[in-house]
């Protein structure tokens, strides 16, 4: 892969990650409004209400969780190029390593 393909690539995972973040942000947001409003509604008179509210509770927790997987993958994303670079690294070095034991030249 050529340099410039390991650019646009990168801009690619980073443009990704970006748009990735800001959904899981809003969702985070939407899910808080949620909650707040289960807990100011909750612990009325109406059992059938409170049982619902309930269940969108246990739903609001679950979406939580999801944004927080999704913001989690944005960030390794991010840090994508950072291991791609580290493992060419310890190939470089385990390749000059080699070489040198084999009688090569450096």
């Amino acid at each position: 892969m050529t340099s410039e393909q390991n650019l646009d690539q990168s801009l690619t995972r980073l443009e990704i990650a970006e748009q990735l973040d800001r959904l899981a942000k809003d969702v985070q947001k939407a899910n808080a409004r949620l909650i707040s409003y289960i807990v100011q509604t909750t612990g009325g008179d109406d059992q059938t209400v409170d049982m619902t509210l309930t269940a969108a509770l246990r739903f609001s927790e679950k979406i939580g969780e999801k944004a927080h997987f999704v913001r989690t993958t944005a960030g390794k994303l991010r840090d994508a190029d950072k291991e791609e670079a580290r493992e060419r690294d310890a190939d470089e070095f385990m390749s000059r390593i080699l070489k040198a034991r084999i009688g090569g030249e450096e």
